[in-house]
């Protein structure tokens, strides 16, 4: 077991460890299966984790159970039975591609997650009587995976398909209006910041309506993201602190994109010592939360504005690229590129425009490999 404290354990690390036990499971070495169920049993027990994870556990028990004789074969076997109605292969080869997607997709390798979604999407169809929740659920995990790498056409078009299949169930009120807020999001990135405002804010009177903090909270701090590209940054400092005032922002790893944006919305302000603490308490939660992303994300920040250092900044800029986050290196690289400029300093601001226009490169690339 690693140094992470069992409460700080995402559900995608749970998922590849299932992964793990069904590959031991099929590679027939048992010692290491009843080893791994053990350590997978003693997390489940300590959690409440999504039910899917919960069903794939009983899935690979059972066949962990007829693979080397272990463990309560009846009982299991009326568990199974119910969940796979027959199709008990097919599922497990569905969660195992499920689980990968989940596990690339935390580990942001975008494109590896959308290959097993739509892997395990084609599995699920296979499948009789699954609802279409669950598929649902899948245009909006493939959507927002190809939102990741700024492919917006295709992120649009499988959040609208998630979106009108969860109007159509009341219980799922709260996912479509997601849905809207993640449309709203694609049209930011394209720049057609009215039309992403509007769909901001027709998703905030939804969801303040009926009452969904998580979501509310997300469109605070996305309509803070569209008054900082108009460079309005005393309001979208507002709508950043409005979102942040959530407690399930601050009890959460999506604190890192608020209090990210805080810190470089303040400097951008002038508000220099506000920044600083943002920063600091930037920091903070990138060591809870073992995030090395953000953490670079903020060293930019603090090597263009507390100790100014071109190295530095291009250091952490390289950690992003070796990451292959080329829509946060396009556009960081050139904000930095903007801010030399404003200062004078024409060559740098040159070297890192050139850095901006090959990582948009990269995105094509991306583009036309996906194509």
């Amino acid at each position: 077991m690693s140094s992470i404290a069992r409460k700080e354990i995402p559900s995608p690390y749970v998922a590849n460890l299932l992964n793990t036990w069904n590959e031991f499971i099929a590679a027939g070495k048992a010692q290491e299966s009843v080893e791994k169920k053990h350590e997978i049993e003693s997390l489940l027990s300590e959690r409440n984790d999504e039910m899917e994870l919960v069903e794939y556990f009983y899935l690979l028990d059972y066949s962990h159970s007829i693979a080397f004789g272990k463990g309560a074969i009846g009982s299991l076997a009326n568990v199974v039975s119910m969940l796979s109605k027959g199709n008990h292969e097919l599922l497990i080869s569905y969660y195992y591609d499920l689980c990968a997607g989940d596990y690339e997709y935390y580990q942001k390798n975008y494109t590896k997650a959308i290959t097993y979604y739509e892997a395990a999407e084609r599995k699920l169809s296979r499948i009789p009587d699954v609802g279409d929740i669950k598929f649902a659920e899948f245009h909006y995990k493939i959507g927002i995976a190809y939102y990741a790498i700024d492919q917006h056409l295709f992120s649009v078009s499988h959040i609208a398909k998630a979106k009108e299949i969860y109007e159509k169930h009341d219980m799922h009120k709260d996912d479509a209006i997601q849905c809207s807020m993640i449309m709203g999001v694609n049209l930011y990135d394209m720049g057609r910041l009215d039309e992403a405002e509007a769909s901001f804010r027709s998703a905030l009177t939804e969801s303040e309506f009926h009452g969904y903090p998580m979501v509310t909270a997300k469109i605070y701090h996305n309509l803070g993201l569209i008054q900082w590209q108009r460079e309005a940054y005393d309001m979208a400092i507002y709508y950043f602190e409005k979102a942040y005032s959530y407690d399930w922002i601050k009890e959460s790893e999506k604190v890192l994109q608020t209090v990210y944006m805080l810190s470089r919305a303040s400097y951008n302000a002038g508000f220099r010592e506000k920044a600083y603490e943002w920063y600091l308490l930037g920091l903070e939660k990138c060591e809870e939360y073992k995030d090395c992303e953000y953490k670079a994300k903020l060293d930019i920040l603090y090597y263009l504005y507390e100790q100014p250092s071109v190295q530095k900044v291009k250091q952490s800029l390289a950690y992003l690229e070796e990451k292959n986050l080329w829509p946060d290196v396009s556009k960081i690289a050139k904000g930095v590129a903007d801010l030399y400029e404003e200062q004078g300093d024409l060559k740098n601001s040159h070297e890192f425009l050139k850095k901006a226009l090959y990582a948009k490169d990269q995105i094509l690339k991306i583009t036309e490999a996906l194509s």
